[in-house]
């Protein structure tokens, strides 16, 4: 009887190898090592792996026999969790022009979005470049989100601004680091000329209290609170 053995193929894993699945997920360096070292540096499928628990089928220990023949597709996944991915609307991996992205371009955004309205502020997640971010998140939302009358001026400016450090203790209760705000121009109004159901009272107490506006100010509508952008 012979025995068959497996040869174990060595990988070595790169600190840019690290480095770049951290830009897709959330992970400790110890733990992307070891994520690595399981697909072999196969950055996709262990990006597949974390976030779908969608994994490669194991190899087969083949004889020296069948080694000469047909090669066998090891990479197969659950095609059906796979056509979900893909169909999922969501602009991380491919533009709105179906053109593929490299996924080295993409990081990790943690964001709050809340409107005037709001009772529930929910801190969410998403893998995503950083254009396609602003544009197909962070701009959709703001423009499926005001009031009718601000949704007829066109070409408003998109403000950008950082959050005072000066008030860390109002923006760390909800695990903020570094946040930056996201609003249109034309949504600062006077206090005075406006509903007071209109505005957004937390929004404009992060802008005043960071001196972005002024006290006599206020943001109407919504408004997307992003960290570390």
């Amino acid at each position: 009887m012979s025995l068959i053995m497996e040869e174990k193929k060595i990988v070595e894993i790169s600190e840019e190898s690290v480095r770049l699945i951290q830009k897709q997920i959330f992970i400790s360096d110890e733990d992307a090592y070891d994520l690595l070292l399981k697909h072999e540096d196969d950055i996709v499928s262990a990006i597949l792996d974390y976030n779908y628990n969608i994994e490669t089928e194991p190899k087969p220990i083949l004889s020296q026999t069948e080694k000469t023949e047909e090669p066998i597709q090891n990479n197969k996944v659950n095609v059906n969790k796979c056509r979900n991915i893909i169909n999922e609307k969501d602009d991380i991996y491919t533009t709105k022009s179906g053109e593929q992205l490299n996924i080295s371009d993409c990081e990790v955004f943690y964001y709050i979005p809340f409107t005037s309205n709001s009772t529930k502020f929910q801190k969410l997640k998403v893998n995503s470049i950083r254009n396609s971010f602003k544009e197909t998140i962070v701009q959709e939302y703001l423009n499926d989100n005001l009031f009718p009358y601000q949704k007829d001026i066109k070409n408003s400016k998109l403000v950008i601004k950082n959050l005072s450090h000066s008030i860390k203790k109002m923006y760390s209760k909800w695990g903020l680091i570094n946040p930056t705000v996201f609003y249109y121009q034309h949504q600062i109004e006077e206090k005075e000329l406006v509903n007071l159901e209109d505005i957004n009272k937390l929004a404009t107490k992060f802008l005043s209290k960071s001196k972005i506006i002024s006290e006599e100010k206020s943001l109407i509508g919504p408004i997307v609170i992003v960290d570390n952008y």
